[in-house]
């Protein structure tokens, strides 16, 4: 299990991410996504 808590993600004053509460259960999961979309960024944290 995975779980993000108040995870907040900005780039000088910009809010790029802002996940209050996320709980993923066991499994396999992918994150879909455009060039460009910030799929990197989201797991950068």
């Amino acid at each position: 299990m995975l779980l993000l808590r108040k995870l907040l993600k900005k780039y000088g004053d910009t809010v790029i991410l802002d996940i209050p509460d996320l709980q993923l259960d066991s499994g396999i999961y992918w994150i879909k996504g455009a060039n460009g979309a910030g799929k990197t960024t989201f797991l950068k944290f």
